[in-house]
């Protein structure tokens, strides 16, 4: 797993999340309450996996030169885009994708070794 996989994993947990909840509405429309509630708690499952995650990942962001930490943190914890941190830094597109590339060789080093 690549350290920029290892980031997005919350995001992409969150997401999932998202989708089993909306699947759980649906059931509900439908009065099916055993699939509802087994959505439900699929969706519960993820988000609590997702926010185990995103703790252990605020840990290693910890390790990272700050500025490239909050690079990191908006793009793939918070799942903005790259205009949406730049912004948010207030730097070119250019320089923050140098930043969330300095910042992923950081994460990589940490994390493998």
């Amino acid at each position: 797993m690549t350290a920029e996989q290892y980031l997005k994993r919350p995001y992409d947990l969150k997401k999932k999340a998202k989708t089993y909840r909306y699947i759980a509405d649906c059931y509900q429309k439908r009065e099916d309450e055993q699939n509802r509630q087994k959505f439900l708690e699929m969706a519960q499952v993820l988000e609590k996996e997702a926010d185990e995650k995103s703790v252990r990942i605020m840990r290693l962001l910890r390790r990272v030169h700050p500025l490239y930490a909050d690079a990191l943190k908006y793009r793939y914890l918070l799942g903005l885009t790259l205009d949406e941190v730049a912004g948010s830094l207030n730097y070119t597109k250019r320089h923050t994708t140098r930043l969330i590339q300095k910042g992923l060789a950081q994460v990589e080093d940490i994390y493998v070794g």
